[in-house]
């Protein structure tokens, strides 16, 4: 499903990841909530997932929100923190909620368990350095109010109402994932790759200030 995520499209969350003033309001779910919203959302986006691999269409979703859903298609290049509505790859679900395609990178391994990301310069002479991964934020599915799969007139895509009260944000985690596949099993799989914290605090060392 990866070729579906094309790289020109996915949304650099760089801003997104460094901490902002964005005041919100904390939403609150109680564990027989969070169950209920698993049960809604899981089979939905498991069986959209399904009809766009099948049909080799690309996964792009808007994911907006909702204390700010007046704010679209508007668009404020100064505006601080997250931007209310942004375009992503939909990749995958996991056990709570869906997985999202933030930016391509390519990891450095430099001993067990330990990244970083690859410099510019080491992909002179067309190298292709280290493993291909991608910047994924998984959504807890109590997070997503609702979706409108049909898209609107500026983009017909799905839109996927989240309440970003997650630190200001809809992500539970931000982490680097590679996509793997099993040979003759056509659904792909994302594993978790390092961790963001410390792949960002390995590439600073490092020089690599785009993380």
């Amino acid at each position: 499903m990866l070729k579906m995520l094309a790289p020109n499209f996915l949304y650099n969350a760089a801003k997104d990841l460094i901490k902002f003033g964005l005041g919100f309001r904390k939403h609150q779910f109680t564990p027989e909530e969070k169950l209920s919203l698993r049960d809604k959302w899981k089979p939905i986006f498991e069986t959209w997932l399904l009809d766009r691999r099948k049909a080799n269409y690309r996964s792009d979703v808007i994911i907006r929100d909702v204390r700010r859903f007046d704010k679209y298609p508007d668009s404020n290049p100064e505006e601080k923190g997250i931007s209310s509505w942004f375009r992503l790859g939909l990749m995958d679900t996991y056990h709570g909620g869906i997985l999202v395609g933030l930016r391509w990178e390519r990891l450095i391994q430099i001993s067990d368990e330990t990244y970083r990301v690859a410099k510019f310069e080491e992909y002179a002479d067309g190298n292709d350095p280290g493993i291909k991964v991608i910047l994924a934020g998984r959504i807890p599915y109590h997070l997503i109010q609702s979706v409108d799969f049909e898209g609107d007139e500026y983009y017909g895509f799905p839109h996927i109402f989240c309440h970003f009260s997650m630190k200001g944000e809809p992500y539970e985690s931000v982490e680097f994932h590679e996509k793997r596949q099993i040979e003759d099993f056509s659904k792909p799989y994302f594993v978790q790759i390092g961790e963001y914290k410390k792949v960002r605090k390995e590439s600073l060392k490092a020089g690599v200030k785009h993380v």
